[in-house]
């Protein structure tokens, strides 16, 4: 039995005019939402340029006023990290209290750590002398002025300037180190005593230069707490420049020395 084919019938005149006419429409419609998009676009970008040239405008035009601090700068999130840096050259283990199971661990100086900040209010309750001594350092200037600490920052080395005084990159090196507080120039001498006990590279100059700093500042501390008439005595002045981190030579051979020493 053989299968009868159908011809397919060809579209009338008619027909062909309809399919014409309707592609064409739709080509119409395509074109007419693309000039709306454009048109959008075109006044979108029309008003950004106003706005990026309005300020320039206003500064001309308007006289200068005190800058003001927005809703946001004012409040900061509970939730918000917060940049903390280590500035002891050991460990450091700061807890949110008592008992904490999961406190931050640095591991030694110029290691940072992003806390919330709901937990470093914590910490710095409950670390009232590690923050004080300048054992780390808030990296955020909102914080710092939330909690009335600008008073203590302007007398804490950061990161940056203790790194610039142990690796002698400080031009003004013995009035930064003059300007930090006890436990920083105790935590730079310290430092830069490692360094000698490692046999690394250390600026013996350098050294003696914060040397004579420190021998200035026991004597001025002394001279101050001392009774009137009381006189200054070798050993006095050695006890108080070895507070401040003095003696740096002799520290570093006195621990290599015993470092060294047979185990009996």
């Amino acid at each position: 039995m053989t299968e009868k084919t159908t011809t397919p019938k060809k579209p009338t005149n008619a027909e062909r005019m309809a399919k014409l006419q309707e592609t064409n429409e739709n080509l119409e419609n395509s074109n007419k939402n693309l000039q709306d998009r454009f048109e959008k676009l075109e006044a979108m970008f029309e008003k950004a340029m106003e706005t990026k040239e309005a300020p320039r405008q206003e500064a001309v035009l308007q006289p200068i006023v005190p800058e003001t601090l927005s809703v946001e700068d004012e409040q900061i999130p509970q939730n918000k990290y917060i940049k903390v840096i280590s500035l002891c050259p050991h460990n450091l283990n700061l807890s949110r209290r008592r008992g904490d199971n999961l406190p931050k661990t640095f591991r030694g100086f110029g290691d940072s750590k992003r806390i919330m900040y709901k937990d470093l209010v914590d910490i710095m309750e409950h670390h009232v002398n590690f923050l004080q001594q300048g054992l780390f350092y808030v990296a955020d200037k909102r914080v710092i002025r939330e909690h009335g600490l600008d008073d203590l920052y302007s007398t804490l080395l950061s990161e940056q300037e203790i790194r610039g005084i142990v690796n002698n990159k400080s031009e003004n090196l013995e009035d930064i180190f003059k300007a930090a507080n006890d436990s920083q120039k105790k935590i730079i001498t310290d430092m830069i005593v490692e360094r000698m006990i490692a046999g690394r590279d250390v600026d013996l100059n350098m050294v003696d230069r914060l040397e004579r700093v420190i021998t200035t500042i026991a004597k001025e501390k002394l001279v101050e707490s001392m009774p009137e008439g009381e006189k200054l005595t070798p050993s006095v002045i050695e006890g108080a420049e070895k507070k401040l981190g003095g003696k740096m030579h002799q520290r570093a051979k006195d621990i290599k020395y015993y470092a060294e020493m047979p185990a009996r």
